[in-house]
């Protein structure tokens, strides 16, 4: 077994990640939305680490917790938390970093081959299809080209009901000054 394994990536920890990001997500969502969100991070997770890591067991339920807590970071990004590192260090840090330390160390889990049975694939797919599904549901800042298309959409709907003149003396008028 690795180190790992019996440090903050134990499975009694993982638990107890996705009671805690859990608890503060299911009243916000909902029942439904949230068994749907994590059970397809188990899901689509598991499947992402059998396609990227073939032969490579995977062990719990890391995926679903990943889910979750990305959720968790979306909808509630400014809520600050509080950890103990290693048991004895007091670490108070903003939920959107949780969610990207999670990936971080993920990702260097998944580089390193390092405690592959705990998933570092499926976690960082479970992260992403946390992230997704509370984005569908309208939590979350919009994405860049969202906001793009938002605008653009925008612009059309005032530029329809502008008449001739109203656009001469908005649009036009404006740039010949």
């Amino acid at each position: 077994r690795n180190a790992i394994d019996h440090g903050l990536e134990s499975p009694e920890e993982r638990v107890k990640a996705g009671f805690v990001a859990g608890r503060e997500v299911e009243p916000i969502i909902g029942a439904r939305h949230f068994l749907a969100l994590y059970w397809l991070g188990i899901l689509l997770g598991a499947a992402f680490h059998f396609f990227v890591m073939p032969g490579e067991t995977l062990v719990g339920v890391s995926a679903g917790v990943a889910a979750v807590i990305a959720a968790y970071s979306t909808i509630l990004p400014e809520l600050e938390i509080s950890l103990n590192v290693f048991f004895i260090l007091p670490l108070r840090l903003r939920a959107k970093y949780l969610a990207l330390a999670l990936i971080a160390l993920a990702a260097v889990l998944w580089a390193t081959l390092t405690a592959t049975s705990i998933g570092p694939a499926a976690i960082l797919a479970g992260a992403f299809v946390g992230w997704v599904y509370v984005k569908q549901l309208g939590f979350g800042n919009p994405l860049a080209l969202q906001r793009y298309i938002f605008e653009k959409r925008q612009r059309a709907q005032r530029l329809e009901r502008m008449s001739a003149e109203q656009f001469v003396s908005a649009e036009i008028d404006p740039i010949l000054d």
